[in-house]
């Protein structure tokens, strides 16, 4: 017999069922319970009908949806009258436990924060060296700047002092990229850049130095 005790004010008994894992299902020999080799017992939480057949298999009649341990034993000594008692970590049950969470707040954009952030804006890969692990392809080329305030404006300029890109940001994302072209779409020279951050919001700048050396250019079409 086995009994579901989970509610010990009202234990009930409950259907149980075996896999024979040594005969076919044409043989004559019921084998399933046997001291030599592995046993699947598998307990169908229903109430317990010596008349009921137990179906645990693929089918709209099947018993799966209250099959629920499948134990295992490798060897069995016990004898009438044993009793074994099974104690677990109780499963969750659908469409009976239910669990709810808050989450904390949104925390909205503060200047006063980004402010603090000023310190850490950054550029990587910083020295961009022919490829950026995150790059897709070789028509995808870029670095990313980092710490950024919600509204910005990045110029980029090569060490003759020359302006070769400006870049704007007003998104809520502290992150932005360069394509690494300049304002004519063309990928820029291998060398050392300025870029000089402006940022209307907190009356701050920032500038960086960042080295671009591009890998060799093969056209695709000429």
């Amino acid at each position: 017999e086995v009994w579901n005790v989970s509610d010990p004010a009202h234990p009930r008994q409950v259907n149980f069922t075996y896999r024979d894992r040594e005969q076919a299902n044409s043989a004559t020999i019921f084998k399933s319970w046997n001291d030599a080799a592995r046993i699947y017992a598998i307990v169908v939480n229903s109430d317990y009908d010596p008349n009921k057949v137990i179906t645990v298999s693929a089918g709209p009649n099947a018993d799966n949806a209250l099959a629920t341990w499948v134990w295992v034993f490798y060897s069995t000594y016990y004898h009438v009258g044993d009793i074994v008692d099974i104690k677990y970590a109780k499963p969750l049950i659908p469409g009976t436990d239910t669990f709810r969470f808050t989450a904390p707040s949104a925390v909205s954009y503060q200047i006063d924060l980004a402010k603090q952030d000023v310190d850490k804006i950054n550029v990587f890969p910083n020295p961009y060296y022919g490829v950026n692990p995150r790059e897709v392809n070789k028509y995808q080329r870029f670095v990313t700047f980092s710490h950024l305030p919600q509204r910005a404006t990045l110029r980029m300029f090569n060490l003759a002092g020359q302006l070769v890109r400006i870049i704007q940001k007003d998104s809520p994302s502290q992150f932005i990229t360069w394509d690494l072209v300049n304002d004519s779409s063309f990928p820029v020279a291998s060398g050392l850049y300025i870029v000089y951050i402006d940022m209307p919001d907190l009356g701050q700048t920032k500038t960086l130095k960042l080295a671009v050396i591009q890998e060799q250019q093969v056209l695709d079409h000429f």
